[in-house]
């Protein structure tokens, strides 16, 4: 498993901050527990294939969103992939494409575009 740099940090910076912090991966739970053991850290929710419903269906976002009891524009979904995006737009939160060296983009069907978990940090922070 390979994490990308800065991850760790930024994801204790928004928690820190008081940010809530979803998974929401198209993996097994079994893949989620190893990375989250590796990384030592807990999301506020966690949502993998097991579960009843998947990315990019965004009733995965949205039951989040209730369990927080968020509005839609209060929340941000970043991801590196179009189902990611075409989950944020569905349930109506903010759009952020997370773009992967050499990876294929999204940009242009996400609200917002980051390469780094800095820029990530950044966006958060000049947004809230």
């Amino acid at each position: 498993i390979q994490v990308q740099s800065g991850a760790v940090a930024g994801l204790q910076s928004f928690r820190d901050h008081g940010i809530k912090l979803g998974l929401l991966t198209r993996n097994t739970l079994q893949s989620v527990k190893a990375l989250l053991k590796l990384i030592d850290f807990e999301f506020d929710a966690v949502m993998t294939r097991e579960d009843p419903v998947i990315k990019p269906d965004p009733e995965t976002v949205k039951r989040i969103i209730a369990a927080w009891e968020l509005k839609p524009e209060q929340v941000m979904v970043v991801g590196d992939f179009i189902h990611d995006i075409e989950c944020a737009k569905g349930a109506g939160t903010v759009a952020c494409f997370f773009a992967n060296p050499g990876a294929v983009s999204y940009a242009n069907e996400a609200d917002h575009v980051v390469s780094s978990f800095t820029e990530l940090e950044e966006l958060v922070f000049r947004e809230n």
